[in-house]
Parts: C-alpha cells; structure tokens; sequence
C-alpha cells in the first residue's frame, strides 16, 4: 500500500482536502475518516491561530508529534526575547488536546469555539501535516487572499 493510499507519511497522516461540516449542539465536529485512519481516539492539540493582517483567526489542530516538535523549536529561542516568552506563554496557556469519540468526533472547548466564531458550521482546510478548524465566513475571505497570491505562493515551488 503507497503512502497516497493509505494517507499516512512517515506515520504521520496526510491532511489533504477540504470539508465543510456542521457543528452539533455539543459543538462536537466530524474529522474526516482519512485524517484518523478510521480510528477512534486520535488525538489532535488544538491551537488558535490570531488574526494577522489579511488572515482572520482560525484553529490549527495537530499531532501531539507535530506539536512536539513545535515545543522543541520553541525551547530552542532565547529566553530574553519578549517574542518567544509570549509565544511560549500563548501556546502553552491556549493550546488545547482534544480525542475523537467512538463516532470520529472531536469537541471544541466553548471558549476555543468562540474565539475564532465557530457556530453551528465549520471548514476543515487540509494542510498537508495539520489541518485547519474554520467558521465558514472567516474561510471564505481567507480563500479570496489566496486566490490573490496563489501565482506567489506556487512560485516558491
């Protein structure tokens, strides 16, 4: 079976597509079968991601690997830099670990959900080695920015 089959690289999962899904009245959110192997229990840390100038808010949501080796990078900056103290204290103070249910389920926390407007939709936007967590509206004018740059983006490969 090749990697492209069974959407798993290097025992990572290959986060490829997007899907829009709704939100339940527990805020619990479908992930696709692909992006848990099929499994119950996947674990995934969720992080929010601020509003940058053109991009709105949105949740990235992980591996605990992929989070790790993002902790790692992070312990390697210097402790006198104001940037890395407050990028350590957000993703140590608002990173959140979620599990899907039986049912391939995860929950977003009340306060995660409301901070980046997810209500009763979500967009999940693959990201090859994580996957995004959006409220339909914040997707769309985010897509409408790539489209612009997309000549850009393409050009670094």
């Amino acid at each position: 079976m090749s990697a492209t089959e069974n959407h798993i690289v290097d025992g990572t999962p290959l986060f490829v597509s997007r899907f829009d899904n709704k939100v339940d009245e527990k805020r619990r959110i479908q992930i696709p079968s692909s992006w848990r192997r099929g499994q119950s229990g996947v674990r995934y840390i969720l992080v929010p991601v601020p509003k940058r100038s053109w991009r709105p808010a949105c949740l990235v949501a992980m591996p605990p690997q992929k989070f790790m080796n993002l902790v790692q990078e992070v312990r390697q900056m210097r402790f006198s830099d104001d940037r890395a103290d407050t990028l350590r204290r957000l993703l140590a103070t608002r990173a959140t670990e979620v599990e899907t249910d039986s049912a391939g389920r995860i929950c977003l926390p009340e306060d995660v959900a409301r901070a980046v407007d997810v209500k009763d939709r979500v967009v999940l936007a693959g990201m090859i080695d994580c996957f995004e967590i959006w409220s339909p509206d914040r997707y769309a004018q985010m897509e409408s920015g790539d489209d612009e740059r997309s000549a850009e983006a393409f050009s670094m490969i």
